[in-house]
């Protein structure tokens, strides 16, 4: 009796964790954390920067501090920075170009406004006034975004790299692990994925270098399973006109769900103590 009890308790164990294991594979399975094409609002001309990635140290004055950061850039650049100023005029800036122009202090404050909401992922937005877009404000103001740029680029680097990632973002050894980079490309392919959902624009690491994630292709097979994802991203290294200066990045994905493609990180400011939000100046 006893030895019927027993086998009865390990039939059970063993078909309880073959529906937990199913439903943790279901649940991890990229086939079923992306959905649906997403296609972001970030127009190639209108929403870009007027300026290459390179060239900041005639842009920076007498001010030592951006001197420095300048000069670092011009032998590295400020990509992140730079995607980092244009997501923010795109995500937290309304344009109103029916009223009369700001002026110049009004408008450098406006602009470190809509970057701070960026960089803290805080709620509201600021106005500018006098302009219909980025690259209309660029025009006019260039050694300010390139100022800011220069800036951000630091803030992002320390933030969002030294202080989320840490170690593991420096030990690229850690990735030379199937499973590990398996898990790190699905895991980072889904959080840009979920943002671009939310109508954010992540940021998006490739080797050494920071574009702007401006939508999502995503192809499936005709049982539903996906079988590639194609990001299309904003190179800070080119000056935009059409859509046909977008860049693409392709990933082949299996019915098991292995990823192909290079190694990406989510470089997307993050949700930070709500405190900083509170102390972002108000209009």
């Amino acid at each position: 009796m006893l030895r019927h009890i027993s086998v009865l308790f390990i039939s059970i164990a063993i078909f309880a964790s073959s529906i937990i294991h199913a439903l943790d594979s279901n649940e991890e399975s990229i086939h079923t954390l992306i959905g649906p094409s997403i296609e972001g609002r970030f127009q190639a001309f209108e929403d870009s920067l007027c300026f290459a990635n390179h060239g900041f140290s005639d842009f920076v004055g007498h001010n030592p501090y951006l001197k420095i950061l300048a000069a670092v850039a011009d032998q590295r650049g400020a990509c992140q920075g730079m995607v980092g100023v244009a997501a923010a005029l795109k995500n937290k800036v309304v344009f109103r170009p029916e009223k009369s122009q700001m002026t110049r202090s009004e408008i450098r404050r406006q602009v470190r406004r809509a970057v701070q909401l960026h960089e803290h992922n805080c709620q509201g937005k600021v106005e500018i006034h006098g302009y219909s877009n980025t690259r209309e404000l660029c025009a006019d103001h260039e050694d300010l975004l390139k100022q800011r740029s220069l800036q951000y680029n630091l803030e992002l680097a320390v933030d969002d790299i030294v202080l989320r990632y840490g170690w593991s973002f420096f030990n690229k050894k850690v990735l030379d692990n199937p499973e590990k980079l398996q898990s790190h490309l699905k895991k980072h392919l889904v959080s840009m994925y979920e943002r671009l959902k939310k109508g954010e624009l992540p940021l998006m690491l490739v080797h050494d270098h920071v574009t702007l994630v401006t939508g999502m292709a995503v192809t499936r097979s005709v049982k539903g399973y996906i079988t590639g994802i194609t990001l299309r991203h904003y190179d800070p290294n080119v000056i935009m006109s059409t859509a046909r200066d977008f860049f693409s990045r392709h990933y082949s994905i299996t019915k098991d769900g292995v990823i192909s493609g290079t190694t990406i990180w989510d470089l997307t400011p993050h949700d930070k103590v709500k405190l900083a939000c509170a102390l972002v100046p108000k209009n």
